[in-house]
This record gives structure tokens, sequence and C-alpha cells, in this order.
């Protein structure tokens, strides 16, 4: 998986989770109270689609990876890949994929 994309993500969701908790609870954050902010529900829903569309170039890269394993024998490959590590992988792209 692409570091740049986890760290965007891992960004946008403790960037997300802060204001909303601060928000839902009412806490000041210095001299502000993001209860009375401007345009909440376009700023929260901006922040949610920015992480569905991350979440959905991690798919991708991950369904391209599991496609390029399932052709493996078109490539040269130092280490055979097992049928178990093959499968791991669906698993663990389909767990995401859900999630």
């Amino acid at each position: 998986m692409n570091r740049v994309v986890n760290i965007f993500t891992f960004i946008a969701l403790i960037i997300f989770f802060l204001m909303v908790m601060t928000v839902v609870f009412d806490l000041s954050v210095s001299q502000f109270h993001l209860k009375g902010m401007k345009f909440k529900q376009e700023v929260f829903t901006g922040i949610a689609i920015l992480v569905f569309l991350l979440g959905l170039i991690r798919v991708q890269r991950r369904y391209q990876g599991i496609k390029d394993m399932n052709r493996y024998s078109k490539f040269h490959f130092s280490v055979p890949v097992s049928a178990k590590h093959r499968n791991y992988g669906f698993v663990i792209c389909l767990i995401e994929g859900v999630f």
C-alpha cells in the first residue's frame, strides 16, 4: 500500500475525529468554540468525502495488486507466490472493501 495515501488517510481521520468530538461535546479549542461554527454540515461532509475518496484509492490499489498476483505466471519472480498468500491478500482486500 502506498505510504502517502496511508498518511493522508490517517491525518484526515484524526482531523475529522477531533472536530466531531469538539462539536458533539461542546469543547473549546483555545478561544474558539466549534459548536457555533458556520458551515459545519459542509465542512464535515467535505472531510467525510475526502476520507471516502482516499479509501477508494486504497481499495483500487489493493485490487490492482491482487490482479497482478493472479497473473503472476506472466512475470518472473525469484520466490514463488503461494496460493495461501494470494488468498490471504484477497481476504484482506475484501475486509477493507467492506469496511
